[in-house]
């Protein structure tokens, strides 16, 4: 069977390997279901998965905003 890539891997790596932005590394991924339509219009924003991390980083801030009111508001009762 014949070798695939070049001996001793590529000199350049870190110049075309993938860097996140941010402090903390992508490292686990998540599968959803979502319908044709919603998938069309994710598609057609210039960066699709940065889009859906900042909507599930707002949506995670508003639940723990949420929660801590709802914890103020039971303390004070």
């Amino acid at each position: 069977m014949p070798r695939r890539g070049r001996p001793g891997g590529n000199p350049d790596l870190v110049k075309h390997q993938f860097t996140a932005k941010g402090d903390e590394p992508l490292v686990q991924k998540i599968t959803i279901r979502i319908s044709d339509s919603m998938f069309n219009k994710l598609q057609e924003k210039d960066n699709y998965r940065e889009f859906c991390r900042q909507a599930i980083a707002e949506a995670l801030a508003r639940d723990e905003r949420l929660a801590e009111k709802l914890k103020r508001d039971s303390q004070s009762s």
